[in-house]
């Protein structure tokens, strides 16, 4: 297995261990990260005053009564984010979960969003964002375009391929292709990350132990487990993989030979070979096509399905009670045949390739050429005046945003005030009547007293033989 994953990183360029890998420089422009315009906002007055630290622990206090939290005041707060320490970036985590699960968090709004993202990457919490944003079932987290590109930028700069890559899966499981800039960027990460910090060991299901006691439980319904092989999957080769084939195909500034190179390389990471081999046939095919794939390309693929492990057709069934999610990836694998016949294919397929029709192109460096074009600039800059325009427009509705809630406010405090100054009224108002009333008091009082008296001198006695009835009679008073 060692000698065959050697053989399949091929150059030593991919081997470069990352010890010795120096960080890169920051990919985006200042033109894309718009820091200036980020930053002006600061001065905005509702800004200026809040301590975020203060302003967050109080919001956790309200929260405890009121069971809800204001998007203007989460809004307010992730603009402060950066300002926490590090010892109390737990403020923001759990703020972020409980407004997860509250009704003023639907839908999910970017200018909030781009607020938590910018926030911890400025704050230097960025070790703590990644695993928020995996978390989405109990935090929420969806980075709008343009602060998922400035994640990823960031974690390309500190030369954390390997977390750039599990936020390039993100992108990929939310199947939102329509941003390119994000899509270069995912993709990118991808790619880093294959060629340096990717371990590829594959993920084996968890061993039976014969010896264990099972406990079997009566239900009135056996759930058949359902792999969707999307969310589902955890092996990170099938992640990888398709990742590089989802991205790469939806990436417009790839060369179309780099392109269809990297779907190769995806397919036969995510095991798809069959898949695979038609594409591979249609490019073969198509006679206006002058190169077709890379010959690194088809390397890694050829070595991707000579290690592919098979399955046993013949193996017997599992019982619906004992069958796990293990069980359902397990199928989804090639018989042996369907294995020889793929391994067939390719071998036609690849001997009838023309000379010439494979150039020998390192991915890396294509991904690298692809970041220093003209176009990518321009992409850049097109990117850079969205933002500057989403900003305003964010600015604005949090301007109207916070006035409609200072006049909500204003007007329940107004009410509150209201309400104490007429319980006041009212106890003044009783206390002055007291005397008025006191010889009423009295009186209700003394019957009162009279009537308590009354009841205590009820006895009960047992009547005579022949009068079993239990009676009750009151003492006569002298």
């Amino acid at each position: 297995m060692a000698t065959s994953m050697i053989r399949r990183l091929g150059t030593s360029k991919l081997l470069r261990s990352p010890r010795f890998r120096h960080a890169e420089r920051t990919i985006l422009s200042d033109a894309f990260k718009s820091e200036q315009v980020w930053k002006e906002r600061l001065t905005y007055p509702f800004f200026e005053k809040i301590n975020a630290k203060e302003f967050g622990i109080e919001m956790l206090t309200q929260f405890e009564q009121n069971k809800n939290f204001s998007p203007v005041d989460v809004q307010l707060f992730a603009n402060k984010i950066q300002d926490l320490s590090e010892s109390f970036e737990y403020v923001a985590s759990n703020i972020l979960l409980r407004y997860r699960h509250c009704d003023s968090s639907v839908p999910v709004r970017d200018d909030i969003m781009h607020a938590i993202v910018r926030g911890y990457i400025d704050g230097g919490h960025i070790n703590k964002l990644l695993p928020l944003i995996k978390d989405k079932a109990q935090y929420g987290i969806f980075p709008d375009e343009h602060s998922m590109c400035l994640l990823l930028d960031q974690l390309l700069e500190d030369g954390d391929y390997a977390r750039a890559a599990q936020m390039a899966y993100e992108v990929m499981l939310q199947e939102e292709y329509d941003y390119q800039m994000r899509n270069l960027l995912a993709l990118t990460a991808a790619i880093k990350h294959f060629c340096y910090t990717m371990d590829f060991v594959r993920k084996e299901r968890d061993p039976v132990d014969p010896d264990e006691d099972i406990e079997y439980v009566a239900v009135k319904v056996i759930t058949n487990p359902y792999y969707d092989d999307h969310f589902d999957i955890k092996d990170e080769r099938f992640l990888l993989g398709k990742t590089l084939y989802n991205l790469s195909k939806n990436t417009a500034m790839l060369d179309p030979e780099f392109s269809r190179s990297l779907q190769l390389i995806g397919l036969g990471l995510y095991e798809k070979f069959e898949l695979a081999n038609q594409l591979l046939e249609d490019w073969v095919k198509d006679s206006s096509l002058k190169n077709v794939v890379y010959s690194e390309a088809l390397k890694h693929y050829e070595d991707y399905l000579n290690d592919a492990p098979t399955r046993d057709p013949e193996a017997e069934p599992v019982s619906m009670s004992d069958k796990t999610l293990d069980d359902e990836i397990e199928l989804l694998k090639l018989t042996p045949t369907e294995k020889g016949n793929c391994i067939s294919k390719f071998e036609s397929l690849k001997s009838s390739l023309k000379e010439g029709q494979t150039p020998d192109v390192n991915i890396e460096d294509k991904i690298n050429t692809v970041l220093a074009s003209s176009a990518f600039k321009k992409l850049e800059k097109s990117g850079g005046q969205t933002f500057t325009t989403n900003f305003k427009s964010w600015m604005e509705k949090l301007k109207v945003d916070l006035d409609s809630y200072i006049t909500v406010v204003n007007k329940q405090n107004k009410m509150v005030e209201i309400h104490n100054k007429l319980v006041a009224l009212q106890e003044r108002e009783e206390l002055l009547r007291y005397f008025e009333n006191s010889h009423i008091l009295k009186k209700i009082t003394r019957n009162m007293e009279e009537e308590t008296k009354e009841e205590e001198d009820v006895v009960e006695y047992v009547a005579p033989p022949g009068q079993r009835n239990i009676k009750k009679a009151k003492k006569k008073k002298f």
